[in-house]
């Protein structure tokens, strides 16, 4: 960590996720404006709307349209504060999740207003690939209209803070390709915030009381190839004799997601979690099935080998492989999983803390002294 020379911010905005009740969202927000709030001689403001119990209620949430809906009302609550004198020159408007469409319009009203903001955020996921196939944008300019507005987060965002380094490599090497150009010193691989506390089910099941459940966590997105993970679980099922498939998205009141509690304790009691993701960044769903242990089951890309813990990899990689290469191993690992054959592991917190998640724990407090100016 080095001393910066830069002068710390009057102000700290921070515009949280959404938060959807099953998932690390709230605990996410928490946990940021708690290191936020730490800060000595910073003032810290939230720009949260109150649009996600009218999102919740229609099951609009965690979709292309809830998502901008949601976050173009934080850009509404962005500009009053602009027209109010609420933000100064030299203030930071933090983002909780980086893929923000029109974010630059925000800018532009300070700007005007001769207010000199300063953009960090936080980004998740985002990044268009050769197999994004959600817009028809995407396929008819190979991309370029993604790719041009990422670009955008290079002027705009002073820093930028990611989960791992394959995020940060996937970024400056592969779809950006400023590595040469230095630009991506200021993507930061700080993890994400991950509080062991904040993820633990009231009780999780020893491996002999466990039920043959799959547990499909994705959001409603074809990169996260719900349809699929449905016909491998059943296919699974059917030779198997026995087990049930649960999409967490799906299993809640009136066809919602699930409550918190409600996601973590099945979680506590599941033999096995799926993935199927074509883009994974981080993962926090595979943490916490790990944490709560439901075995990970989850493709041999991407953040997966990064993000679970390498002692798991050391101890488990013989005996209990949870990352495949092929879609049969992955129906092999499932169908062992209900038979009872792959027995769950204890993946126990003290292990988990020791060899990797100390560093999550310590990510929040990472992000809010890189924007705050005190550390670089």
């Amino acid at each position: 960590m080095f001393t910066s020379k830069r002068k710390s911010p009057e102000k700290i905005v921070y515009v949280g996720i959404e938060e959807i009740p099953s998932r690390y969202c709230k605990h996410f927000n928490e946990r940021i404006l708690e290191s936020l709030g730490n800060l000595k001689g910073v003032d810290v403001a939230s720009v949260t709307p109150s649009y996600m119990s009218e999102a919740l209620e229609s099951h609009e949430f965690l979709s292309a349209t809830g998502t901008i809906k949601y976050k173009s009302k934080q850009i509404s609550l962005l500009c009053s504060m602009i027209q109010t004198g609420e933000v100064s020159s030299g203030d930071v408007i933090l983002l909780g999740d980086g893929w923000f469409p029109g974010i630059e319009g925000v800018a532009y009203a300070a700007q005007m207003k001769g207010i000199e903001l300063h953009f960090d955020a936080i980004l998740h996921a985002g990044s268009w690939t050769a197999s994004d196939s959600v817009a028809s944008m995407s396929r008819k300019t190979n991309g370029e209209w993604v790719s041009c507005f990422e670009r955008t987060f290079l002027q705009l965002f002073r820093h930028i803070y990611v989960g791992t380094n394959h995020h940060k490599r996937e970024l400056c090497h592969e779809h950006w390709r400023v590595n040469k150009s230095g630009i991506d010193r200021k993507v930061h691989a700080t993890g994400l915030p991950f509080h062991t506390d904040d993820h633990v089910a009231a009780k999780r099941m020893p491996a002999d009381d466990r039920q043959p459940l799959i547990v499909f966590t994705g959001r409603d997105h074809p990169e996260k190839r719900q349809t699929d993970a449905v016909k491998w679980a059943k296919r699974a099922i059917q030779i198997a004799g026995r087990g049930e498939f649960v999409w967490t998205m799906q299993a809640g009141p009136n066809g919602g997601p699930l409550d918190r509690p409600d996601y973590l304790n099945l979680l506590g009691k599941a033999t096995c979690w799926i993935s199927l993701a074509k883009q994974e960044n981080f993962g926090y769903s595979c943490l916490e099935a790990a944490l709560n242990g439901a075995l990970p089951i989850a493709p041999n890309n991407k953040s997966y080998p990064e993000v679970l813990p390498q002692i798991l990899n050391d101890t488990l990689s013989e005996r209990y492989p949870f990352l495949y290469e092929e879609k049969q191993q992955a129906l092999n690992m499932m169908i062992e999983c209900l038979k009872g054959e792959r027995r769950v592991v204890d993946f126990r917190d003290d292990v988990m803390r020791k060899y990797w998640w100390r560093d999550h724990e310590a990510a929040s407090s990472k992000i809010a002294s890189i924007s705050a100016g005190i550390t670089e």
